[in-house]
């Protein structure tokens, strides 16, 4: 079904977006981390640490809420939330189930 693949197609992009957002977070944080010659950062640098590794953990949550939708929808056909029209009324309907352009359903081809 080609509103499935529009899907499935979002999410993939999803996946690889915050993939590239998690990596950079996280070598932003290593860099800035060994920093110092002893591990232990200079007390100036110690907010550099901590705004670093709250970017990181963001960036990872965001990478694995892209995996877990991407999953649901390609094992069970769930559509996340967002994407139905009731919860982003700027979207346009997705097609869930046979006639079903509102969204009641949040599985696809149900």
């Amino acid at each position: 079904m080609p509103m499935d693949q529009s899907i499935i197609d979002f999410l993939r992009a999803e996946v690889e977006r915050t993939h590239g957002e998690y990596i950079r977070a996280k070598d932003e944080f290593w860099k800035i981390a060994v920093d110092a010659p002893s591990g232990l950062p200079h007390p100036d640098g110690t907010q550099r640490v901590q705004i670093a590794a709250r970017a990181q953990t963001a960036a990872m949550m965001s990478y694995t809420k892209a995996i877990r939708q991407f999953n649901e929808f390609a094992l069970d056909g769930t559509i996340p939330e967002e994407l139905l029209p009731e919860r982003n009324p700027q979207r346009k309907p997705v097609a869930t189930e046979k006639g079903d352009t509102e969204g009641k359903s949040k599985k696809a081809g149900a």
